[in-house]
């Protein structure tokens, strides 16, 4: 079940109020400043909930607190000698121990553990240290109590990546069991339309066979009554033709050794492009082979030449002046030549605009961490298919950036930050995107201050194009 606390404490009544008869009624009176208030308090100021008893024993109890305790993540057990001695402490106990739950241990007198359950305890770190120093021993207590949540954290977030894998093993298992199914269906489908149709085969057969027979029939009869009597050329058509054939060979030889002019026409001298990737179809046309003469400095990737038609694929202008550049067209031997100029605009300098202040949404839950949203809205122009990156960095009250080991939120120089990746679509794009950090790499003190500012950037050269004023946050 979902965890609404981060622990649960134990103690004995007795160690948090008094219980006393007064003119015949029972009065119960809080005993101020109890170890267990205190607990409560150095939990609170580590931003750390906690659930404790505060009603007493009723009919429904053992229920709700066994709810409570299946609801928190670490148990404080309050060692005293009303806590050793209260059959609710051992059943609590008991439970945190069938549930795996980490126990941290709390003497605040000289008590030994309770034998009912001094065994489950035996093997846990004991904070005894309250009788004489209090203050460290509620600090000890708070570190021990964050140590025991990181690993409980690890663990819920392990068993939330085994729980999405059985799922998604689940969800394909269930999918291939569809297509199986479908496959046999379709299979048994096919089978009975094939039996269907080997059926009307098997009636049609005989009758195909008799009208194949008469259509042979009807085609030998066809081509016997087609066939004529060849009849003589009369002899002056042979001269003729015979004429006809020496005067072919005398042209064809006089094409191939009399020297013909060499002729090369292009359908444009001039092509004029923006700054993108251009494609252009040239047409050509020549009475010789042609080539394209590789110009130094053009700007086309590939010319595919054929009889009439060439191909210019025209690379994207980076630079920030317009570009001038020519193709040249000649025949193979070299009599005839064109030249196509390329005049490609310069392309327009990037931009980014924040369009207002980063938005902070505060107590917001992601991925099992509460943490706090940063909503940026910006307008890109001209970055059409240019990765870019978001970047939002933290300082604290001294202009110093805050430092983390972590993986996740930290970048190569272990400063804290968050970062996501993004690439425009349009020339022109307005979008809204959302950084989330996490109050544990931000913790709360009181009085301390946290700054951040987001900058944009060009993912290939790190290239700043814009960034916001230093703002201020708190987790």
């Amino acid at each position: 079940m979902d965890k609404q606390y981060d622990v649960f404490i134990s103690y004995g009544r007795k160690d948090y109020e008094i219980e006393y008869q007064e003119n015949g009624n029972t009065v119960k009176k809080l005993i101020p400043n109890n170890p267990i208030l205190q607990i409560v308090e150095a939990l609170n100021e580590a931003g750390i909930s906690c659930w404790y008893d505060q009603e007493g024993v009723s009919a429904e109890f053992l229920k709700y607190i066994k709810q409570k305790i299946e609801s928190s993540r670490v148990m404080i057990f309050v060692s005293s000698q009303y806590s050793n001695q209260s059959v609710y402490t051992a059943d609590e106990i008991a439970r945190a121990l069938q549930l795996k739950m980490p126990i941290i241990p709390f003497k605040i007198d000289k008590t030994e553990f309770n034998e009912d359950f001094a065994l489950g305890l035996a093997s846990k770190n004991t904070i005894d240290i309250f009788m004489t120093n209090p203050k460290k021993a509620l600090a000890d207590l708070v570190k021990c109590v964050q140590k025991s949540l990181e690993q409980v954290h690890k663990k819920e977030a392990e068993e939330l990546r085994e729980k999405q894998e059985k799922e998604r093993r689940a969800e394909e298992e269930r999918q291939i069991m569809e297509q199986e199914e479908r496959r046999l269906k379709e299979l048994n489908d096919n089978k009975a339309r094939l039996q269907e149709v080997q059926a009307r085969l098997l009636k049609t057969r005989n009758l195909c066979e008799e009208l194949e027979l008469e259509e042979k029939n009807l085609i030998e009869t066809i081509k016997r009554l087609e066939t004529t009597t060849p009849q003589p050329i009369p002899r002056k058509y042979t001269i003729i033709a015979l004429i006809v054939i020496c005067l072919s060979i005398i042209a064809a030889l006089l094409w191939i050794f009399i020297p013909r002019e060499s002729k090369l026409t292009v359908s444009t001298h001039e092509i004029a492009c923006s700054y993108r990737d251009t494609s252009v179809c040239v047409g050509v046309s020549s009475n010789r082979e042609w080539f394209v003469y590789p110009t130094t400095g053009a700007i086309f990737t590939a010319a595919h030449e054929n009889d009439t038609t060439m191909r210019i694929n025209i690379i994207a202008n980076k630079d920030s002046v317009a570009r001038v550049d020519y193709i040249t067209v000649l025949t193979k031997d070299r009599e005839k030549g064109e030249t196509i100029t390329l005049r490609q605009e310069r392309a327009p300098k990037p931009s980014v605009q924040f369009i207002s202040i980063p938005r902070v949404e505060r107590n917001v839950v992601k991925n099992n961490q509460h943490g706090v949203n940063i909503r940026v809205r910006l307008t890109t122009k001209y970055l059409k298919d240019i990765p870019c990156t978001l970047v939002a960095r933290f300082y604290d009250s001294n202009g110093k950036a805050i430092k983390n080991y972590g993986e996740t939120y930290s970048n190569h120089g272990n400063l804290v930050s968050e970062m996501i990746d993004l690439t425009p679509l349009n020339e022109e794009t307005q979008q809204e995107y959302t950084l989330f950090i996490p109050n544990e790499k931000l913790p709360y003190a009181p009085g301390r201050r946290y700054y951040f500012f987001v900058h944009l950037c060009i993912k290939s050269s790190q290239r700043e194009l814009a960034k916001t004023d230093i703002l201020e946050i708190h987790p």
